[in-house]
């Protein structure tokens, strides 16, 4: 599907350009034995679905924390952090995917460890938009797609 019609941020996409793509073909990094070249892609491979309640966050960026946003773009935290420890208290079952708690963008004066600890999904890359196919749902049918999605 085109990046437009699926409406995710395109950054990454357009940065994976020729020019990117044959200096790291060119390089240490693509002479492992059994790795592919990169080739050029106009938009981003879906990840298979198998095992998906276990791979948040979500998107290609990163920028969704959990299966229900994906479901319901409206949902979505604009900008949040998350604890970085991976116990069970800091995964949500529900919602599939890491509990979140949404703030404000950092500012100019953080240091950069405390802006990296935040997610705002206002900077270039870091989108959430597009991926809208779930909103139609019900929240009964959000709920039974999740359900569904936690067994694969």
């Amino acid at each position: 599907m085109k990046l437009a019609e699926i409406g995710t941020d395109p950054k990454r996409a357009e940065n994976i350009g020729p020019k990117f793509a044959e200096a790291y073909n060119a390089s240490w990094f693509a002479q492992e034995p059994g790795l592919k070249k990169i080739q050029v892609n106009p938009g981003y491979q879906a990840p298979p679905l198998d095992g998906v309640w276990a791979t948040a966050p979500y998107f290609h960026n990163g920028s969704v924390p959990t299966l229900h946003g994906v479901l319901n773009s409206k949902t979505r935290p604009a900008v949040f952090t998350r604890s970085f420890k991976t116990n069970e208290a800091d995964y949500d079952k529900d919602k599939v995917g890491w509990k979140v708690t949404e703030t404000k963008p950092p500012g100019d004066t953080a240091s950069g460890l405390e802006r990296r600890k935040v997610y705002d999904t206002t900077q270039p890359g870091r989108g959430n938009g597009g991926h809208t196919y779930g909103d139609d749902l019900t929240d009964a049918e959000r709920a039974a797609v999740i359900e569904y999605l936690k067994t694969l």
